[in-house]
């Protein structure tokens, strides 16, 4: 069967290159025509040049296509995953040697010079770092060894290297046939939003009928490639379509050239794979797990991959024919690489730049927000509209009238930044994306759990995301960072997507609908929230007061009917001052009835003056991943729901935890144990801990238990023996309200021992690491513990040790200081 395999993956690729050689044939690009006293690059060039770029293409789908299906397709732990990361290597190598031949053969057409001759003088090869052309196929060189190397790294997620591979695919388009086109932006947008999809649908079909088509997995591979590939069959129709319209100036264009004629052959084979698409559907998606669907499969794969590779060289040699003379003509703009009508404010809403790469990047978020619903019922309607909300906004400040203008005003410039940095971020995280995906994809889905592949800790640093917007914008408006970013397409998205993401981490962490993965305290949102809307007003006043900026930029690219650029500017400030702190309103207010509310329903324990003696009760803990946090929360709810209750944990205080120890310290001792405890952490790793199972005590306590393991049981030892000699006496009362002097009294031996020595009973053989969710107010009521999620989602990795401050009924309320253990988790063992 492998011997087969090789024969129908040599087959595809000789039906790929006869198809290029025809088209190259047919449409004009083979060959250069020699004249008389001028040098030219020779046959090994003109032929080997669009060989290289077939080989460069299907290598680079190829090595998508295994990515996608190791880190999105292969259910977790599947064997396959591994066999596709690796095949991922070889294949990235082998698109960095077509890279490196494409680099060689351009540099020969460019300069012309025969290949043999340019590799006899080295220093020659020097001179394409200075071409646009060469200079992308080098990114991809660089690129390409970058995915090789993270997929062997083991400990790295899968999603890394193939976003890492779907970069590479896009610097070839920036500086190929589309830059030539009237309109340059839109162009090269639809060729890189082409490349994207063809890559997934590609390169996704060749790996699982590679990979796959003998695996159990296939079943459930197969049913989510099927909905990938029409998704991909829908971008790659619409991008083409695009494409098209822009290259051509005529209809007719279409069946009176040659350029044409190639583009409806490019539209069957488009037709072809769609029918092999809906052959699939209706023979193969539902079915495969039986033995005969599955060979229908196989062949009816194996002849979609065989078109596919032949459209792909379609497509090279297309890359290479002329356009109809005439055709995609240029534009009158000076500066900009499109045309810009004259301005009116009504042009900032009646204006359309349909931009099918950013259409692209916002439907992935859309779908996937779809897709979860599906998984969780009763999500509440405001969140879903304030998702989508977000994104359709970003839609229209992107592709609308203000993204047309945003490269030449700079009011259109500041009113896209605020929409992409401050209003969509905040309809985006009121959305609770993270949430949702946390409770679509438990431990037990076949991407593990999504809530947990958020940003990292490192990027929720209080610290750092206070400083994220006033730097942003000082490097933006207080460098030539501005006006080079206005004066290209890439440059200009870039910034975009910089300033959206850090728009993102303030809205995630004002708003604190998705848990963090980090305690983020109110005084660090209040500080947060303030210091971004004061860089914002002082960007308003500076661009009100102050000089120009980017003065000679918005003076080439203002279109007609643009008033004086000083007086846009003017309008920007005023934007930047006004605009941001509405925006910001609503999150102020909501932080502030938090506060609140928090207040009201502090218990009266406070730091120096707690019932349980006069200095406050510390407890060392283990805080959950955000998911589990969310999830922990959401059943607290759940049971206060059916009885009465004495508490309801929460996120901004009474924190779910698992305790490890308590004990009273002193202010002097208080320095100590935080460093101590800060020692500790650097020198331990992780614990990964299972949700065993629910119950209710005699105390009223309804609680959360994990398997104990070595692990968990380690790192109390190791707590209990640092801390231990710095406690102050024993604790006036435990968390259920027992006086512990009288309760040492009638406590069993052990426990009374470890009162003795630790002044906390719960260690060594009574340690039971839990998650108390709440306390009944009827001691004994019987809850029903049905009512409650499976333990299992409470499986996952714990990494945040904390000191908090102990309330009542042993809640958490204030956390103290936070430590991060190794992320490296240890293998469990009973």
């Amino acid at each position: 069967m492998r011997a087969s395999a090789r024969t129908y993956a040599v087959f595809a690729v000789g039906v790929g290159v006869l198809v290029l050689v025809a088209v190259l044939r047919f449409g004009g690009g083979a060959g250069t025509v020699e004249v008389f006293g001028l040098p030219t690059a020779g046959p090994v060039t003109d032929w080997g040049l669009p060989l290289a770029r077939l080989a460069l293409d299907l290598c680079a789908v190829a090595c998508v296509g295994t990515l996608l299906a190791a880190s999105v397709l292969a259910p977790a732990g599947s064997p396959e995953s591994a066999r596709c990361l690796r095949a991922a290597g070889w294949w990235a190598l082998g698109w960095a040697v077509a890279a490196l031949a494409g680099y060689v053969f351009t540099l020969s057409s460019f300069i012309p010079m025969p290949v043999r001759y340019l590799l006899a003088e080295p220093g020659m090869l020097d001179f394409g770092t200075s071409l646009p052309q060469t200079q992308a196929l080098l990114v991809v060189l660089v690129t390409t060894f970058a995915v090789a190397v993270a997929t062997l790294v083991r400990r790295l997620p899968a999603w890394v290297p193939l976003a890492v591979a779907a970069f590479g695919l896009l610097p070839p388009a920036y500086v190929g046939h589309a830059a030539s086109a009237a309109d340059h932006d839109i162009a090269v947008s639809a060729l890189m939003a082409h490349l994207l999809g063809v890559s997934v649908w590609v390169g996704g079909l060749a790996a699982v009928l590679v990979h796959f088509r003998r695996s159990a997995d296939l079943r459930v591979v197969l049913p989510r490639f099927s909905t990938i590939a029409l998704c991909c069959f829908a971008a790659v129709a619409l991008s083409g379509v695009v494409s098209g319209w822009v290259r051509l100036d005529r209809l007719s264009d279409l069946w009176l050239s040659r350029y044409g004629l190639l583009l409806l052959a490019k539209v069957a084979a488009l037709a072809a794979l769609a029918w092999f698409g809906r052959r699939h559907r209706l023979r193969t998606v539902a079915g495969v797990a039986d033995r005969g669907v599955r060979g229908t499969f196989v062949r009816l794969a194996a002849g979609e991959v065989i078109v596919m590779v032949a459209a792909t060289g379609l497509a090279v040699g297309l890359s290479r024919t002329p356009p109809p003379p005439g055709a995609g003509g240029g534009h009158d703009h000076p500066v900009l690489e499109y045309a810009l009508a004259p301005f009116s404010p009504g042009a900032l809403l009646s204006e359309v730049r349909f931009d099918p790469l950013v259409l692209l990047l916002l439907a992935l978020p859309a779908a996937g927000y779809l897709a979860g619903l599906r998984r969780v019922p009763g999500w509440p309607v405001l969140h879903t509209l304030s998702w989508h909300a977000g994104l359709a906004l970003a839609a229209v400040a992107l592709c609308g009238g203000v993204g047309g203008y945003a490269r030449a005003m700079s009011s259109a410039q500041a009113v896209q930044h605020v929409v992409l940095a401050v209003v969509a971020p905040l309809l985006l995280c009121a959305g609770a994306p993270l949430t949702l995906a946390a409770r679509a994809t438990g431990p037990g889905s076949q991407y593990g759990p999504l809530g947990d592949r958020a940003l990292g800790r490192r990027l929720t640093r209080p610290a750092l995301l206070t400083a994220a917007v006033p730097v942003l914008l000082l490097l933006l408006y207080g460098t030539p960072w501005l006006p080079w970013s206005l004066a290209g397409y890439a440059p200009h998205l870039g910034t975009m997507a910089v300033s959206a993401g850090a728009g993102l981490l303030v809205a995630w962490a004002v708003l604190d609908l998705d848990p963090l993965p980090r305690p983020f305290p109110w005084a660090a949102r209040v500080r947060l929230l303030a210091v971004a809307a004061a860089a914002y007003l002082g960007l308003g006043t500076y661009l009100l007061a102050g000089p120009a900026v980017a003065a000679e930029w918005f003076a080439l690219a203002a279109p007609p009917g643009v008033p004086d650029p000083l007086a846009d500017q003017r309008a920007a400030g005023a934007v930047f001052l006004l605009a941001p702190l509405a925006a910001y309103a609503f999150p102020a207010v909501r932080l502030a009835l938090r506060r609140q509310a928090a207040r009201a329903h502090r218990p009266r324990s406070v730091l120096h003056s707690s019932p349980m003696g006069d200095l406050p009760v510390y407890d060392v803990v283990l805080l959950p991943p955000h998911d589990v946090n969310a999830e922990a929360v959401r059943l607290s709810r759940r049971c206060a729901e059916a009885a009465a209750t004495e508490f309801v944990l929460r996120e901004d205080g009474l924190y779910p935890h698992i305790s490890l120890y308590m004990a009273n310290f002193t202010p002097d001792q208080l320095e100590k144990a935080v460093a101590l405890l800060r020692d500790l952490s650097g020198r331990t790793s992780a614990t990964f801990l299972e949700g065993e199972s629910f119950a209710a005590n005699d105390q009223g306590m309804v609680e959360l238990f994990f398997r104990k393991t070595d692990a968990i049981t380690r790192l109390q030892e190791d707590v209990v023996a640092a801390l231990n000699p710095l406690r102050t006496g024993l604790r006036h009362r435990d968390p259920v309200g027992r006086v512990l002097a009288d309760h040492r009294l009638t406590a069993p031996p052990t426990a009374r021992a470890n009162l003795d020595l630790y002044g906390y009973d719960e260690i060594g053989d009574l340690f039971r690491p839990h998650i108390t969710l709440t306390r009944l107010q009827q001691r004994d009521h019987p809850l029903d513990l049905g009512l409650l999620a499976a333990p299992s989602a409470f499986t996952a990795t714990y990494q945040a040790l904390a000191l908090c401050v102990m309330g009542e009924h042993g809640t958490c309320t204030e956390i103290v200081e936070t430590f991060t253990l190794d992320t490296a988790p240890v293998t469990p063992t009973a």
